[in-house]
């Protein structure tokens, strides 16, 4: 930038010079007067335009750098420089000469001017007017530039949304139950003083902060920091972020922690809080791309594309003047494939559309995260994703390292290798620290290198065996020779798989941050953790570690130097070794130097051997005598490394991590303790909110408090094969055995359900905690419940109607919103002064299950019962929520004549079997007959449950509390409003089901019969199934009996009740053609010649003729119909 500015001044001194020269040369040099003219006018009017120019590029600002960049980019400006330099020369006296006006000077001019001068002048002329028309391309296209931003804010000015619709709209953008602010809050108090400040004071940070360069050698602003599990990648990243706040006072920032527990693809999520958050800072700016994308996609944000999250953050992103900062965390932990998430990420930080925007990510040097990396164009190369959208790189095959990836070459030019003072070999640009850099020497040739290296360079097998042990081994890199540990040299590991082999990178030992640099022009710029800054700061770490142990205070600084060298040294560039090794000697409260001195010669070499040392020390089995402590860790490990556990708080997470401890221990056990147990294997965090809950009670202690794995590594190594099969194999965690373990806590939890109504307490956060995860699992989680035994049993038992969690719901309709699964199987009994509950305990497992829809689970439990328990269940009644009586409204039934009892049974109750059925459970039934081996002898008003509403879908009866109530349903026929119908399929497989299991098909004591309801619809499937069952085809209903369907009637539907089936399909209309759009005509003719045809092959005889009155009207009285019935005249009074 320098240099352009200081050009454009001395541009501008030259054209100043040249029209002073050119004024004398117009006054004394004949035939001078028009070429003078002409470069007076052409300089006089560009001079302006230089100076806009000048004005232009010195703001440290995104535009200004974009015009700093056309112009370093293009010779215009060089060419410019070199005309003016020229025609300077031309109309300029030299040095020691006598002015223009000089007698002998004048004379001379005029003779030689037209000779040597004036054509040259033309030439120089028309040259300048090409360069100063390529300069004012540039002005006006950055006017353009600033109209287009000025029309853009005049309409967002004029579309601007209210507070409210715009609050609404970033709420719609938040990703659910991810808060980056406050993860941030717990990994600041994680920072300790000196440690990360290596970062700030490089080049490489200077470059970053400021867009990044675009030499072919420079620091890119897409920054890639890698390292090894442990390295302290996740506290640097909060640091930076910290750093980048403080510079731009948090306005046009954001950051993103990717996170393991969440199990998922990170990109959306990503993309959805970056948005946000610089929506927010924008004073809640929202950008017409982001308004019209919520007008489309309000109702679901998951179908927004990536496309149009990347062009919403590319026009919010412009709203800031300066550049815009993105530092992205553990992208590692994103779950693969992350070709997505890679590919947004490589967008942001090589796009050319993103150029105002700086990207820095952290990760492990993984195979997928470089495949990505390296497969990126050259810088000036790549076509932006406006153009061509979003394309997603391919999943990295599962293929050799070294057949995947080339040994990077020494790249070409002057800055390959460089001799530093010292003369150990640096590798490209080599900034220092506030201090301009040293003088470059000559490149080495590859024969000046150690027979070492040109050894290691020419072996591709060698290479390619180091790359897969270096990326197969999930173990930190080994211990470094005697003569490398002990050297206190800035420190550059070598490249995983030998990459780097035949490049060392040592710098000397002054304050010097080296890149990594693969290739000319390379998109970004890579920075591994391993190197000597990271080592002092350990060291750092270590010395303000040991001095807040108070053993430690009294022993000899010598002896603690000690400890710190060797602790810094042992950890390999590993901040979380240090931290355990420093816990565990905390621990061990010891105050010796030869107590101290043996601990550090055994220390663990690996972090998983410091996790397994940890346990079998802290936890040990004392021969079976300390299984409470053991039970109590092993379960709280299992919860907070699981990533569906969702364990809100301390206090939760301890009462849950007591299940299976013995009770009368349980009191000992809090939050202090399990720290103390678990060390440095778990951290405690303090809550900045109150986590949520549904109930008002008293704050306590622990609530403010969260318990998670201390490190990523921890929920590793639990999960590592080889821990199953070592000393600590009881803390061995899998996916399943951790699933089973949860389900297991929240049901038995539930169990234990003390309702406090005495007291008029909420439940405690635990057992709301409980409720939550129950409700959830049986929705969620059904096949895991119904495969594992060790859940089934404590699931079985929280279904039972007597369970004590069930109170809370009967008394609180708030209660039963929040939790609607446990509220519908609340819903389903009567529990008020009369009602009956199922006597036995099985009845009422099993019509939970009904309702929840869980065939799968009745059939493993039926398969337990025996056969005396099953029959036992088929017979139980109870009462149904809404229900006052069961078909034919018992011994209130309505009848015409009345004076007969109801029929046997209908007291207001029902059973397992006629609920199923009035449900239309299909799948549910035949997993009672099949396995349960129901019988429906006994069940003598089942056909009418099935016929109650006929073409509702399956499992859409009458709903839970209404239909277990009234099995037979008011008024067959009057449910055809439903907006789901079914053709009739589902009541002709409920028939033949039932008649096949012994049901009754001429029921006796109601006023209709099931084949007549069947008739009048004209079913020939249903009618078929009866008749096969020897239904009765001239019977008819007993008018003095029960209303089969239970309720009151029209008149005109009970009119049929008494007619003869024949008579009933000659007459009737069936309901069935409201719903389907076909000729109704033709429909009812084929279906009546097919009912009728049924019915005479099963015995019907045609109905005797009614005697007509003198007045013309039917004479039938309410006996007609049947033909063994007497003729009945009715007379009018």
């Amino acid at each position: 930038m320098a240099d352009i500015v200081a050009g454009l001044i001395e541009m501008v001194g030259s054209i100043n010079s040249i029209i002073n020269w050119c004024k004398e040369y117009y006054k004394s040099v004949r035939n001078a007067a028009t070429s003078m003219t002409k470069i007076i006018v052409l300089l006089g009017s560009w001079k302006p335009q230089l100076e806009l120019l000048e004005d232009l590029i010195a703001p440290d600002n995104q535009k200004a750098q974009s015009m700093r960049m056309a112009l370093a980019s293009d010779s215009t400006l060089q060419q410019t420089r070199r005309c003016l330099q020229d025609l300077r020369k031309l109309v300029t006296p030299e040095p020691g000469t006598s002015s223009p006006n000089h007698p002998v000077r004048r004379v001379y001019e005029k003779l030689t001017w037209p000779i040597l001068k004036e054509d040259k002048v033309n030439e120089l002329l028309r040259e300048l007017e090409t360069h100063k028309s390529s300069i004012n391309m540039l002005l006006c296209t950055e006017t353009a530039w600033n109209m287009s931003g000025l029309q853009e804010e005049v309409k967002q000015c004029g579309a601007k949304l209210s507070d409210q619709e715009t609050r609404t709209i970033l709420n719609w953008l938040r990703p659910d139950k991810i808060d980056c602010h406050e993860i941030h809050l717990e990994k600041q108090e994680m920072i300790e003083d000196e440690t990360c400040d290596w970062m700030i004071r490089s080049e490489i940070w200077s470059a970053w902060t400021e867009g990044g360069s675009a030499s072919e050698y420079g620091h890119r602003r897409f920054l890639w920091i890698h390292g090894i599990p442990g390295a302290g990648k996740t506290i640097l990243a909060s640091f930076l972020i910290d750093t980048t706040a403080l510079r731009c006072q948090s306005k046009g920032y954001s950051y993103y922690y990717c996170s393991h527990q969440r199990g998922q693809d990170e990109t959306r999520s990503f993309l959805q809080w970056v948005l946000k958050d610089l929506c927010t800072q924008s004073n809640h700016f929202v950008p017409t791309e982001l308004h019209h994308t919520y007008d489309q996609y309000r109702h679901n944000v998951l179908g927004v594309s990536i496309d149009i999250l990347l062009k919403c953050l590319l026009a919010v992103t412009k709203q800031f003047r300066r550049q815009v900062f993105i530092i992205v965390d553990a992208v590692d932990e994103s779950s693969k494939p992350r070709n997505h998430f890679l590919r947004v990420l490589t967008t942001i930080g090589t796009d050319p559309a993103f150029r105002h925007v700086s990207l820095l990510m952290t990760s492990r040097d993984e195979l997928e995260i470089r495949a990505a990396l390296e497969a990126l164009p050259p810088l000036g190369n790549t076509s932006t994703f406006l153009e061509t959208g979003v394309i997603l790189t391919p999943q990295v095959s599962p293929l050799r390292p070294a057949a995947r990836y080339s040994i990077r070459q020494p790249p070409p030019g002057p800055s390959t290798y460089v001799s530093s003072p010292q003369g150990t070999p640096s590798r490209g640009p080599t900034p220092g620290f506030g201090s301009p850099s040293r003088p470059q020497t000559p490149i080495r040739s590859p024969s000046a290198m150690s027979p070492y290296w040109t050894a290691q360079a020419s072996s591709d097998s060698t290479i390619a065996r180091q790359l897969e042990m270096q990326y197969s081994s999930p173990q930190r890199p080994g211990k470094r020779g005697p003569e490398e540990s002990a050297s206190e040299e800035p420190h550059t590991p070598s490249q995983r798989g030998g990459r780097r082999i035949a490049i060392p990178t040592r710098p000397h030992r002054g304050e010097i941050l080296v890149p990594e640099i693969h290739k000319a022009n390379q998109a970004y710029t890579e920075l591994s953790m391993d190197n000597h800054f990271v080592l002092k700061a350990i060291r750092t770490y270590v010395h303000h570690k040991l001095g807040r142990i108070d053993q430690f205070r009294y022993l000899r600084p010598e002896f603690l130097e000690k400890i710190e060298t060797q602790l810094a040294r042992d950890a390999r560039g590993m901040f979380r070794w240090v931290a355990c090794q420093i816990d565990m000697m905390n621990k061990l409260e010891l105050s010796d130097e030869a107590s101290i001195e043996n601990l550090l010669e055994n220390l663990p070499k690996t972090v998983f051997d410091t996790y397994e040392r940890l346990i079998a020390h802290n936890i040990p089995d004392a021969g079976g005598h300390n299984q409470n402590n053991r039970t109590f860790a092993r379960t709280a490990l299992a919860l907070i490394c699981s990533n569906t556990a969702a364990i809100p708080s301390a206090d939760v997470l301890v009462e849950a991590s007591l299940f299976n401890v013995q009770r009368g221990l349980a009191h000992g056990y809090n939050v202090h303790q399990l720290e103390k147990i678990l060390g440095c294997l778990v951290k405690v965090t303090r809550l900045n909110r109150r986590p949520q809950s549904h109930f008002k009670r008293d704050d306590e202690g622990a609530v403010r408090f969260r318990v998670a794995p201390a490190h990523y590594t921890v929920k590793e190594y639990l999960y590592a094969k080889e821990t199953a099969e070592g000393p600590a194999k009881d803390f061995a965690l899998s996916t399943s055995t951790t699933q089973v373990l949860e389900l297991q806590v929240v049901f038995n939890g539930l169990l234990e359900f003390e309702p406090q109504t005495s007291r008029n307490l909420p439940p405690t956060r635990y057992e709301e905690y409980c409720f939550r995860m129950t409700d959830r699992a049986l929705r969620q989680r059904r096949a895991l419940i119904a495969r594992e035994p060790a859940i089934t049993v404590p699931v079985l038992k929280c279904l039972k109607p007597q369970a004590k969690h069930y109170q809370i719901f009967r008394k609180n309709q708030t209660v039963r919103n929040m939790f609607p699964r446990w509220g519908e199987l609340q819903a389903v009994f009567r529990v008020d002064k009369g009602a009956v509950l199922p006597s036995q305990k099985e009845t009422g497992i099993l019509v939970s299950l009904l309702v929840l829809k869980w065939p799968e689970l009745a059939a493993i439990y039926l398969r337990d019962l025996t056969s005396e328990r099953r029959a036992a269940v088929w017979a139980d009644r109870f009462t149904t929520t809404g229900a006052e009586a069961e078909a034919g409204g018992g011994s209130g039934g309505r009848g015409r004549g009345g004076g007969q009892p109801a029929p046997p049974g209908a007291v207001g109750t029902t059973t397992l079997l006629r609920l199923c059925v009035s449900l239309r459970r299909i799948e549910f039934l035949e997993q009672l007959i099949e396995v349960g081996g129901a019988d429906f002898a006994h069940e003598t008003g089942i056909l009418y449950a099935a016929l109650r509403e006929p073409y509702a879908p399956a499992g859409d009866g009458p709903s839970a509390a209404a239909a277990a109530a009234a099995p037979a349903g008011q008024g067959q026929g009057r449910g055809m409003a439903r907006q789901q119908k079914d053709d009739g399929a589902i009541t002709g497989q409920l028939l033949k089901m039932v008649l096949q299991r012994g049901a009754d098909p001429n029921p006796r004591g109601y006023q209709c019969t099931p084949l007549q309801v069947a008739v009048r619809h004209l079913e020939e499937r249903w009618v078929q199934s009866l008749l096969i069952e020897h239904a009765d085809a001239n019977a008819v209903g007993d008018p003095a009996g029960a209303h089969p369907f239970g309720g009151e009637c029209a008149e005109d539907d009970e009119d049929w009740f008494e007619e003869h089936p024949l008579w009933i399909c000659r007459d009737t209309t069936p309901n069935w053609h409201e719903m389907d759009d076909f000729e109704l005509p033709d429909q009812i003719r084929h279906a009546r010649v097919r009912v009728e045809n049924l019915l005479l092959q099963y015995g019907a005889e045609e109905p005797e003729e009614e005697e007509e009155e003198e007045d013309g009207q039917d004479g039938a009285g309410e006996g007609g119909g049947k033909a063994s019935q007497p003729d009945v005249i009715v007379i009018d009074s």
